[in-house]
């Protein structure tokens, strides 16, 4: 094994995937719904596409940016750190990040049944259960850190380990976005959710920066907090206009 060998087994498997899935739903909707053209096809996926491709771009910075900061401003053992600390967080991102894949064709469904009426409750409900998830998660992380850390690094990185409770408020904050952007996602505005990116962005470089100069992997992970903060205030504040965009609209559309 090798990581080409790893890379090409997983591209091999998703070819596979991809090419069941294509054939089973061309047989499944092939009665059902009219195909789009190829133009149409190619429209949609790129009206969309480009800014989930900008919102990947822009989410590097909030999240990413701080390893080589923190490499170039303090050395490689604050950014060893700051990873140590953040791959406690990763059982519970990489599960979310899952389950936003099965609730994200679940709100377009609901979306484009229900229009903007159904959009406030799912985001409550999306809302509870992450957040909600992360907090358990973290109730059981914290009072254990002293064993985690020991079974992941040998007893290592003990020395931060006063931090952690920062990053369970980030990781509850990042949680607590998935419920506006993946409802935002369904109503087919993932401009909203690079807008929200990138109010994440500016801060971080505006004061997550500056704090990363002055105190290191603290100042560090304090902007981390600070960006989700911002991240989820902005995605909740234009899921708001969205919803009430559409409202009014339908208000405006008389009845027979």
């Amino acid at each position: 094994m090798s990581p080409f060998s790893a890379f090409a087994l997983m591209a091999v498997g998703a070819l596979f995937t991809s090419a069941y899935l294509l054939f089973h739903v061309r047989t499944t909707l092939a009665d059902e719904v009219p195909a789009p053209t190829l133009s149409q096809t190619w429209t949609r996926h790129w009206g969309y596409g480009q800014w989930a491709l900008a919102t990947s771009a822009a989410t590097w910075i909030p999240y990413y940016m701080y390893y080589p900061l923190l490499s170039a401003l303090k050395g490689l053992t604050q950014a060893g750190q700051l990873r140590a600390l953040m791959n406690l967080a990763l059982p519970l991102e990489q599960s979310f990040t899952a389950l936003a894949c099965l609730f994200l064709p679940y709100a377009a469904r609901l979306h484009g049944e229900a229009g903007t009426s159904a959009a406030r409750l799912l985001t409550r409900r999306i809302t509870i259960l992450y957040v909600g998830g992360a907090a358990v998660y973290w109730l059981i992380v914290i009072p254990m850190k002293a064993q985690f850390i020991h079974l992941l690094y040998h007893g290592k990185y003990m020395e931060v380990t006063y931090l952690l409770p920062l990053v369970a408020a980030e990781t509850i904050l990042w949680s607590a976005a998935f419920g506006p952007t993946i409802v935002l996602r369904g109503m087919e505005s993932p401009r909203s959710v690079f807008y929200a990116r990138c109010a994440a962005s500016v801060l971080s470089l505006v004061v997550g920066v500056p704090l990363t100069m002055k105190y290191g992997l603290p100042g560090c992970v304090v902007g981390i907090v600070l960006a989700n903060a911002a991240a989820l205030v902005f995605a909740v504040a234009l899921l708001r206009k969205k919803i009430a965009v559409g409202t009014a609209v339908l208000a405006e559309v008389p009845t027979s």
